[in-house]
C-alpha cells in the first residue's frame, strides 16, 4: 500500500494472471484506516468472473457492483475520485473502457494499492504488470535527449543548435579550456 493525499485520483493496475476455479480476487484497496476502506476487484467464484466493488465502514458493507465479465487475462481495473464520487471500469486491453459503476462514498483517503485473494485451498499468485496513479503521475526525472547538434562559427561569434525529445530549458557553458573561466 501506498501513502497519498487526500483529494481527487485515478488509479489503474493491469492484473496479468488468470483468475480460473474456485474464489481468487485481484484488485485495488483504498484504505481511510483498517476499518474503513474500498474494494474493487476482479474475482472468479466456480470459475465466473466478476467485477466488484464495495464499500466497508466499520459494520456497514455497501456492494456497488458484483458483476459477471466475459474477461480474462490480462485485464485491466480503473478507480476514478471528484470529491466524494467514485467510478469503477474495467478494460480488456487498457484502451477501450467500461464503466461498471458510480457511486458516492466520503473518506479520507491515506493509502491505495493493488491486492489479492484467495479461498483456503485455492492458490493464487497475483501477477500485477503496473499499478499507478494517472491522475498525478510520478515526476519526470530523465534528463531529456539531446540530438542534432550543430555548430557554426566565423571570427565573431558560434552558433550551437540541437533539439531534444522533450520540452527543455538549456544552457551552454563555454570558455577556453574545461574550467570555463572558473
Amino acid at each position: 500500500m501506498q501513502s497519498v493525499i487526500d483529494g481527487d485520483m485515478e488509479v489503474e493496475a493491469k492484473f496479468d494472471s488468470p483468475l480460473g476455479e474456485g474464489f481468487r480476487s485481484q484488485g485495488i484497496l483504498i484504505e481511510q484506516d483498517p476499518l474503513n476502506l474500498l474494494r474493487i476487484e476482479f474475482h472468479a467464484v466456480a470459475g465466473q468472473t466478476k467485477v466488484f466493488a464495495a464499500s466497508i465502514f466499520g459494520p456497514t458493507r455497501d456492494i456497488w457492483t458484483n458483476r459477471s465479465l466475459n474477461l480474462t487475462a490480462p485485464m485491466y481495473l480503473r478507480v476514478t475520485r471528484i470529491g466524494d464520487s467514485w467510478t469503477v471500469s474495467h478494460s480488456p486491453d487498457g484502451d477501450a473502457w467500461t464503466v461498471a459503476t458510480t457511486f458516492e462514498q466520503p473518506m479520507s483517503v491515506t493509502r491505495v494499492g493493488p491486492y489479492a485473494g484467495n479461498a483456503v485451498g485455492v492458490p493464487h499468485t497475483a501477477l500485477v504488470d503496473y499499478f499507478s496513479n494517472t491522475a498525478s503521475p510520478p515526476p519526470d526525472v530523465r534528463a531529456p535527449e539531446i540530438e542534432g547538434v550543430e555548430i557554426s562559427t566565423n571570427s565573431e561569434k558560434a552558433i550551437v543548435t540541437w533539439t531534444t525529445n522533450e520540452p527543455a530549458t538549456s544552457v551552454v557553458d563555454y570558455g577556453t579550456s574545461t574550467a570555463y573561466g572558473a
